[in-house]
């Protein structure tokens, strides 16, 4: 790249793939979004993530820069709060998003928002306490195949999720403590008999999705791995608790 301006060209692009602000290199990311070309940036950066963690000290207008500027993103881990922040994000390509869906539209979640339109992994965080009848509308997004929640209970919707969902491969259902795999025997043991259905100690999300980007095996792979055994029949059918690494 020192010797050569064609490498350079030719590299450069793969420098900005992924996108990650936290810190240190944050300030030095924000510049670059400000200092080159919309085209170059919308061109390049496909993964992004984005959180509203104070250390960062990021305004909402830093963020709104960020999103319209990356708007050709098809992977964007999103732990910011705001409705504000909808428009921008629907406008992207996205395939996978990880982000507190709720408080993003800030009422019922319309399902047939251009937001979820071309997603196949939806990972919805934090903890859902509420109300989850809302989700059973989530067989309106056609090509999902991967969704994870981290829900308390609501065994009945996340049956009528794997009913309805025709399309879906896996559905990840987080627990904090092996004391809380066991909190509802019965419902758990029902939703068991899908093969898709799986329980995983919740990690750190923002961890484990940097994982994935780079390569690695992030949830998604291994509870891919897992539903894949116990459809082969490695392991027994209701064996749905994907073992801790």
């Amino acid at each position: 790249m020192l010797v050569s301006r064609a490498v350079c060209e030719w590299m450069e692009p793969h420098l900005y793939h992924i996108m990650i602000f936290t810190l240190p290199q944050a300030p030095l990311l924000l510049a670059t979004l400000r200092t080159r070309s919309p085209s170059f940036i919308s061109s390049t950066v496909r993964k992004l993530f984005i959180s509203d963690d104070p250390v960062l000290s990021m305004s909402s207008d830093d963020i709104q820069t960020i999103l319209s500027r990356c708007s050709g993103t098809t992977d964007l881990f999103f732990a910011v709060r705001g409705r504000v922040y909808l428009p921008l994000i629907s406008a992207m390509p996205l395939q996978r998003l990880s982000a507190p869906i709720p408080s993003i539209f800030a009422g019922p979640v319309d399902f047939t928002h251009a937001l979820f339109a071309n997603l196949t992994h939806l990972c919805v965080f934090p903890l859902m306490r509420d109300d989850l009848t809302q989700w059973a509308g989530l067989y309106i997004i056609r090509g999902l195949t991967h969704l994870s929640f981290h829900a308390f209970k609501w065994v009945e919707t996340l049956k009528d999720v794997l009913q309805r969902c025709s399309n879906l491969q896996v559905l990840v259902n987080f627990y904090f403590t092996s004391g809380s795999v066991g909190s509802q025997p019965d419902g758990n043991l029902e939703l068991a008999h899908d093969v898709r259905y799986v329980r995983m100690k919740r990690g750190f999300y923002a961890k484990d999705w940097k994982v994935g980007v780079y390569g690695g095996r992030d949830y998604w792979t291994r509870a891919d791995e897992w539903v894949a055994k116990r459809t082969l029949g490695e392991v027994h059918q209701l064996k749905y608790v994907v073992p801790d690494q």
